[in-house]
């Protein structure tokens, strides 16, 4: 029961970890597409 219950603890951890690497990963894809967009609409003008 103990054992299960640590494994358990572990996993949502890992889940929370998980989650926040990919929140982190969306924000870097978001600023560097805001980015790349605003090159491309400085460029065309």
């Amino acid at each position: 029961m103990f054992f299960t219950n640590r494994v358990e603890r572990t996993r949502k951890q890992n889940r929370f970890m998980l989650d926040k690497e990919v929140e982190a990963f969306y924000a870097e894809l978001t600023c560097s597409h805001t980015a790349v967009s605003l090159v491309f609409t400085h460029c065309s003008f």
